[in-house]
């Protein structure tokens, strides 16, 4: 199952601005996924944790494959 969770609740996800930030985030988690990670933090642009996201097995543990 993949989980993926974050707030659009501050300045980096402005009106001006969101489209460039959702796209900057989710190709970095699917970065992160394509290296093996099975989950971590979500940062933006600002340096402010904003949520995160995890990948596990069917069984609910983290996935290694």
């Amino acid at each position: 199952m993949f989980k993926l969770e974050f707030s659009t609740e501050n300045s980096a996800f402005d009106p001006e601005t969101i489209d460039t930030e959702l796209e900057s985030i989710l190709t970095h988690v699917a970065y992160q996924a394509s290296r093996g990670e099975t989950g971590r933090a979500i940062i933006d642009s600002n340096g402010n944790r904003v949520g995160k996201w995890s990948l596990e097995s069917d069984n609910g543990s983290p996935r290694n494959d």
